[in-house]
């Protein structure tokens, strides 16, 4: 075989390695990612979409045989109304060091939502006494004043 019918034949097979490539590459930037698959949830002020694995806790931890859509419609509800919470400071360094993101935490009656980067990534039940009110000190408003 020459050297440029051997070139061609590599050429080839490149191109067929970089199809397959790019056939599997989505679905493999979906699960790499930190926080998989994720679908739109906009709360204004609390998130913008919610991580499959938040949906999946959520079933999990109320027993809903609800689809996906309405899962998120109840959620969207229950976030907008939720309380904003924060970590006793006990935990707080902890959680940096484990998940390296700070978080934003809301609570609505039994369930506390992670949100981070306005994605909820995960429901807690809230039961384990971790978090607290957050301070209104800490979480400022805009001034009416002009």
């Amino acid at each position: 075989m020459t050297m440029i019918a051997e070139l061609k034949r590599l050429r080839e097979q490149c191109l067929a390695t970089v199809a397959k490539i790019d056939a599997i590459l989505p679905e493999a930037e979906e699960w790499a990612s930190p926080v998989g698959k994720t679908l739109p949830l906009v709360v204004e002020g609390r998130c913008q979409s919610i991580a499959q694995h938040a949906i999946d806790r959520y079933r999990e931890r109320t027993g809903s045989k609800k689809c996906d859509a309405t899962v998120c419609e109840r959620l969207a509800a229950r976030i907008a109304s939720a309380e904003e919470m924060q970590l006793k400071p006990k935990y707080r360094v902890i959680e940096l060091i484990a998940h390296g993101t700070p978080a934003q935490y809301w609570r609505s009656s039994d369930i506390l939502f992670v949100v981070e980067g306005g994605v909820i990534v995960t429901i807690h039940r809230g039961e384990a006494g971790r978090w607290i009110p957050l301070a209104p000190s800490l979480n400022p408003q805009p001034s009416t004043l002009n």
